[in-house]
């Protein structure tokens, strides 16, 4: 069972440092990740659940260490928002740089994952509503203005998200407001916030999915992770339920639930 921390910035730092030939998340060496205008949007074919899901892409190379709980109920029991849903699109979101003062530097690059809300478990939220949520997508680390010799930029681009998890994957969301800019400056002194409010939908709330609380239907039924990972070791599923019927299990038990 996994235990865990809800502050990844050392593993970040690491996961920079670390080699990324092998990871399909990894940007052409050289290139500089950061805002686009790519926006990827609902389609009027989009099935939910009919496509492949890889949510490792989503979780990309961020390690948590956690106390896990011990179902989706006690989950939702943290949060303020409880939802499912599907994904209506993926955009480029705000980032943040970290800075000693002597030359190196950490950015950390988000998406906005737009998800909208077919059946609530809290208030604030009913059938139809937008929901907007901040995802990692990874960082770099820069040291006076440049990589350091053999890294590179760990980053999943829009495209890549959006093919990873696409429009009308049916999700379970469990999330609070995303810290605001301000209150980033707060806990980390001298934290440059860029982009403030981008890819956010006009007129909803920026919110952070809980460690286990991003949770997407892939193709076979089966749930899986787009924050904590080894959710087949969580124990959210009864002895002898089948891993093509998880995510329907979950279901149920979040329309059981009562905040």
């Amino acid at each position: 069972m996994p235990k865990m921390l809800s502050t990844v910035t050392a593993a970040v730092a690491l996961s920079l440092l670390a080699s990324a030939c092998n990871s399909t998340q990894v940007t052409d060496a050289g290139s500089t990740p950061g805002p686009t205008s790519r926006v990827h949007a609902a389609t009027a074919d989009a099935a939910p659940g009919d496509a492949a899901v890889d949510a490792a892409v989503v979780r990309g190379r961020s390690e948590y260490d956690f106390p896990a709980t011990a179902s989706v109920s006690q989950a939702a029991r943290r949060v303020s928002s409880v939802v499912v849903g599907e994904v209506v699109g993926w955009a480029d979101g705000r980032s943040s740089v970290e800075s000693d003062g002597s030359g190196y530097e950490s950015f950390l690059y988000n998406a906005v994952l737009t998800v909208k809300v077919s059946t609530s478990r809290s208030a604030g939220h009913r059938p139809g509503d937008l929901i907007s949520v901040e995802v990692q997508r990874g960082g770099e680390v820069k040291v006076d203005g440049a990589a350091p010799e053999g890294t590179e930029p760990v980053v999943a681009s829009i495209d890549e998200l959006a093919a990873a998890v696409p429009v009308g994957t049916r999700v379970i969301l469990l999330a609070s407001p995303a810290p605001t800019a301000a209150e980033l400056r707060q806990q980390t002194p001298g934290i440059e916030v860029r982009g403030d409010g981008t890819g956010t939908t006009p007129g909803t709330t920026l919110v952070r999915p809980h460690v286990q609380g991003l949770l997407f239907r892939d193709e076979t039924g089966a749930f899986a992770s787009g924050v904590a990972d080894h959710e087949e070791e969580w124990g959210w599923l009864p002895s002898g339920t089948p891993v093509d019927k998880g995510f329907g299990h979950l279901v149920a038990e979040i329309n059981r639930f009562h905040q």
